[in-house]
C-alpha cells in the first residue's frame, strides 16, 4: 500500500472550516521537490507531502470529514480512468491509494497546462476585481504600529511586523545587498505553508493569512462588545474604500512590470475597532487577491513536448517586493524569465539559454522607471526606460559605470541605453481581462 502524507493540510484547511465536512477540488500547481506539492485551493494555495508522484496540472479532490473528535481526509486523483482513483479514509493527516503509481499520458505537458488555466480561471475574475497593491496596507500597518500605544491587539501587531519583515531596506549608503534582494524575491514566490530554513514560513503569502486570520478574529471580538445598535452604528462609522494605487492594473503573463509609490496612511488609530479592523482587512484582502494574480500570471505557458514549439522551455516568475524607503514602502514588481532556447551565440550554432529580468519602481524624486536586462552567455543588454526626461538623463550619464561594473562581474556589456518615454495609461488590449472594480 503506498501512502499519501498531508502533514500541512490540516492547518491549511482551517482556512476553509466553512467548507467542511465537504469535498476541496484542488490542482496541482508546482513540485517544490520530490516529495513536496504546492495545491491551489479556492483563492489560496497550499502544500502538501506526497511519496506519490503528482502530475502538475492534475486535479486532486480532498474529501474531509469533521463528524468525528479526529478529522479525516479522502484524497482522489482525479484521471480519465475512473479505476485509477480509489479513495480511502485514513485519521488526521494521511490518506491511502491502494494501488501503485501510473505512468503519465501522452501529451501530458497540454493537458497539464489546459488543467492549469481552466483552474485558475475559476479565482481570475474574482482577484482581478479585488486586487490592490500592497503600498496602502503597508502604509497604514507602519503608521499603527509607529504610535506610541498601537491601537491594534498584540496578536495583529505581531503579524503585522512579521509582515513588515519582508521589505528590502534600500536606505544604506551602500544601497541594497545581492543576498538581501534575492532573499526578499524567494521569499515572495514562496507558496503559503511551504517548507523554509527560517521561522518566517510561507512566505509573504503566509505572513498576509497570518494577518487576515488574526484580523478576523479582532473583528468578531470587537463586534461582540457592541450595542444591539451595532448594524447602524457600523454602518455610520465605516471608513471609504481602501485606496488603490494610481494606474495599478492586475498582473497577467507578459504584462509591463509597474511599480508602486509610497502612500501616506488612510487612518489614524481613532477609529472604532470593528472599524480599523475592517479597513485593514479589506485592505490584506486586496494584497492576497494579488498575490493570487501574481502566481497565475507566473504558470507555466502552453508548452508542448517538442521544445522547439513556442513557449516550450521557458520559465517565468513575477513577484511584488517591498522596498524600505525614507518616504515609506515603494513596491518594486519583479518579473524573472529563463528560455531554455531563445538564441543563437555568434560563436556556436548551438542555442543557449537566456536569462531576462525586468522590473519597475515609482520613487521620488525621480518617478516611474523600468528596467530590463538579458543575459545570454556572458553578453549582457540592459534597457533603461525613465518616464521623466531629468531622470532619463540622470541614468544615461551613469552608463559608463554600469558598463565598468558590469566588466567587474565577468559580464560583457553588449548594449547599455537609456531612453524617455511615458507608458500609455489606458484600458486592457482586447481580449485581457479588465478590472471591473475601477
Amino acid at each position: 500500500m503506498t501512502t499519501v502524507t498531508l502533514s500541512s493540510l490540516a492547518a491549511a484547511l482551517e482556512n476553509y472550516a466553512a467548507l467542511m465536512p465537504k469535498s476541496v477540488v484542488a490542482t496541482v500547481l508546482a513540485a517544490i521537490d520530490a516529495t513536496t506539492f504546492q495545491l491551489l485551493v479556492k483563492d489560496s494555495t497550499i502544500v502538501v507531502k506526497s511519496d506519490v508522484p503528482l502530475t502538475i496540472g492534475a486535479s486532486v479532490e480532498l474529501a474531509v470529514d469533521s463528524n468525528g473528535q479526529t478529522p479525516t481526509y479522502t484524497l482522489v486523483a482525479k484521471t480519465a480512468d475512473p479505476q485509477r482513483a480509489l479513495p480511502q479514509n485514513v485519521p488526521a493527516t494521511t490518506a491511502a491509494i491502494d494501488r501503485p503509481a501510473q505512468p503519465p499520458v501522452e501529451s501530458n505537458a497540454v493537458s497539464a497546462s489546459k488543467a492549469l488555466i481552466q483552474s485558475a480561471a475559476t479565482v481570475l475574475r474574482g482577484s482581478a476585481a479585488q486586487q490592490g497593491g500592497l503600498a496602502p496596507l503597508f502604509a497604514d500597518v507602519e503608521s499603527l504600529l509607529a504610535q506610541p500605544t498601537p491601537a491594534i491587539p498584540p496578536a495583529v501587531a505581531s503579524a503585522a511586523r512579521q509582515l513588515l519583515s519582508f521589505r528590502v531596506d534600500t536606505r544604506g549608503s551602500d544601497g541594497v545587498a545581492t543576498a538581501d534582494l534575492k532573499n526578499a524575491i524567494a521569499q515572495a514566490d514562496l507558496p503559503a505553508g511551504a517548507p523554509a530554513s527560517n521561522a518566517r514560513l510561507g512566505g509573504m503569502t503566509g505572513a498576509l493569512l497570518l494577518l487576515r486570520q488574526e484580523l478576523k478574529k479582532w473583528i468578531d471580538q470587537a463586534e461582540a462588545q457592541l450595542p444591539e445598535s451595532a448594524p447602524e452604528t457600523i454602518a455610520s462609522e465605516s471608513l471609504p474604500p481602501p485606496s488603490r494605487a494610481p494606474n495599478l492594473t492586475p498582473p497577467y503573463r507578459n504584462a509591463p512590470t509597474v511599480g508602486q509609490a509610497p502612500l501616506p496612511p488612510s487612518i489614524t488609530g481613532d477609529e472604532p475597532p470593528h472599524v480599523l479592523a475592517a479597513h485593514l482587512l479589506s485592505e490584506t484582502e486586496a494584497a492576497l487577491a494579488r498575490q493570487t494574480l501574481l502566481k497565475i500570471a507566473s504558470l507555466p505557458e502552453g508548452a508542448t513536448e517538442n521544445s522547439d514549439q513556442p513557449g516550450a522551455d521557458k520559465t517565468s516568475r513575477m513577484v511584488d517586493v517591498p522596498l524600505i524607503l525614507p518616504q515609506g514602502t515603494a513596491v518594486a514588481q519583479i518579473r524573472i524569465e529563463q528560455d531554455q532556447h531563445s538564441a543563437k551565440d555568434k560563436s556556436s550554432s548551438e542555442k543557449q539559454p537566456m536569462w531576462k529580468a525586468s522590473f519597475s519602481v515609482d520613487v521620488e524624486s525621480i518617478g516611474p522607471v523600468h528596467v530590463q536586462i538579458a543575459l545570454m552567455g556572458d553578453r549582457t543588454t540592459v534597457k533603461m526606460n525613465a518616464e521623466r526626461p531629468e531622470t532619463a538623463g540622470l541614468l544615461s550619464s551613469g552608463l559608463s559605470e554600469l558598463a565598468a561594473r558590469l566588466r567587474d562581474a565577468q559580464l560583457e556589456p553588449a548594449n547599455l541605453h537609456c531612453d524617455t518615454l511615458a507608458r500609455k495609461r489606458g484600458p486592457a488590449a482586447p481580449g485581457l481581462f479588465t478590472d471591473m472594480s475601477t
